[in-house]
């Protein structure tokens, strides 16, 4: 679960949602306890979705949370394996990272009507100057990317390995190389690569 500032400049994991026989019970990883909550009005079909102001409520009040900031809205997400690594996961999280200085780098590769929502999230702390941005019009899509000032290299290099990536195929080096440029430390890249490794022996995709 996620509460969302008005810019999106920040996200926070407190609780845990997960749906059971159409109950949905939340599990807050500070409080040893167990609650379930009444239905939710919500598609549980979607990857994502924003509670209305009433679920909201309920989902705070049985959590123990308490009340939201302005303008903050409550996010809730299914569950992914990747929730369940030891360490925070760039993907969706990139500008919020970035902020609290613990990435130095972002790349999206989309359409560009698919990624406006990212340029103008970004978009402010451009023009502060305290992220620099990289455009690059492709045939049919755009390159995305952002660093902190001193990390532009990662641009060129970024492009490499995508280089490397279309010409011989990915391969467990492009891997580590991509890990690296994203700011992993290597701890974190051999806990994904040991996890990438076990979804390819049993079968399960990555995404």
């Amino acid at each position: 679960m996620e509460f969302v500032p008005p810019d999106e400049s920040r996200l926070a994991l407190d609780c845990r949602v997960t749906v059971q026989r159409g109950v949905f019970e939340v599990r807050r990883a500070r409080v040893a306890c167990t609650r379930v909550l009444p239905r939710l009005d919500i598609d549980i079909t979607r990857l994502t979705w924003e509670l209305d102001d009433d679920d909201a409520s309920r989902v705070l009040e049985v959590a123990g949370i308490g009340p939201l900031d302005d303008g903050e809205t409550v996010r809730v997400g299914k569950w992914h394996w990747l929730d369940e690594l030891p360490y925070e996961v760039h993907t969706c999280r990139e500008l919020p990272l970035m902020l609290a200085g613990h990435k130095p780098f972002a790349a999206f590769s989309d359409t560009r009507e698919f990624l406006q929502p990212y340029i103008q999230a970004f978009a402010p702390h451009v023009a502060s100057g305290r992220f620099v941005e990289q455009i690059t019009e492709e045939e049919r899509s755009i390159s995305l990317l952002y660093a902190v000032p001193g990390q532009t290299w990662r641009f060129d290099a970024w492009h490499a390995v995508q280089e490397a990536q279309w010409a011989t195929g990915w391969c467990d080096a492009l891997e580590w190389q991509e890990g690296r440029l994203l700011g992993y430390t290597r701890e974190q890249q051999r806990v994904w690569m040991q996890a990438c490794d076990w979804l390819q022996r049993v079968g399960r995709r990555l995404w």
